[in-house]
C-alpha cells in the first residue's frame, strides 16, 4: 500500500504461481538468459587471439609497411639510407603494398616479410639489410 496524502492507493501485483497461469517467455528472453553463457565462451579465444598479436608485435625489432610502393616506418628504428633504398627496390620491382618486418634472433636481426613480397624480392632486400649491417 501507498499513501499520498490523504489517499492511500493500493498496487497490486499479481502473479500466479504453479496454479497454470503463468507469463509467456519470449524469444528474447531465451536469448538473454543464453547470451552470457555465449560471451564467456567468445571471450576466452578474443582473449587468447589479442595475447597471440601482442606477443607478435613485441617480437619485432622494427615494422615497415610498404603503401602505394612507399615504405614508411610503423614501429622502431630505421636507418634514412636504408630506407631510401628500400623504397628505391620496391619503386623498382612495382610493389605497392607489404610490410617488412625485423624479428631479433640472438644478437641478429632477421628479417620477415608479408606475402605480397616475392621470393626474389625477399632475398634482394636480405642482401641490402646484410650490406648495412
Amino acid at each position: 500500500m501507498l499513501q499520498c496524502g490523504q489517499r492511500y492507493t493500493a498496487i497490486l501485483l499479481a502473479y500466479s504461481h504453479g496454479n497454470g497461469a503463468s507469463l509467456p517467455v519470449t524469444k528474447f528472453t531465451r536469448i538473454m538468459d543464453t547470451m552470457p553463457e555465449a560471451i564467456q565462451i567468445l571471450f576466452i579465444p578474443a582473449l587468447f587471439v589479442a595475447a597471440v598479436l601482442v606477443a607478435l608485435w613485441h617480437m619485432h625489432a622494427f615494422i615497415l609497411r610498404i603503401k602505394r610502393g612507399h615504405p614508411r616506418v610503423i614501429k622502431g628504428k630505421v636507418a634514412g639510407p636504408v630506407l631510401d633504398e628500400i623504397a628505391e627496390v620496391c619503386r623498382e620491382s612495382g610493389l605497392q603494398r607489404g610490410w617488412v618486418g625485423g624479428v631479433r634472433r640472438g644478437k641478429r636481426i632477421v628479417l620477415v616479410f608479408s606475402w605480397h613480397v616475392p621470393a626474389g624480392l625477399r632475398q634482394r632486400l636480405r642482401n641490402l639489410w646484410a650490406m648495412h649491417a
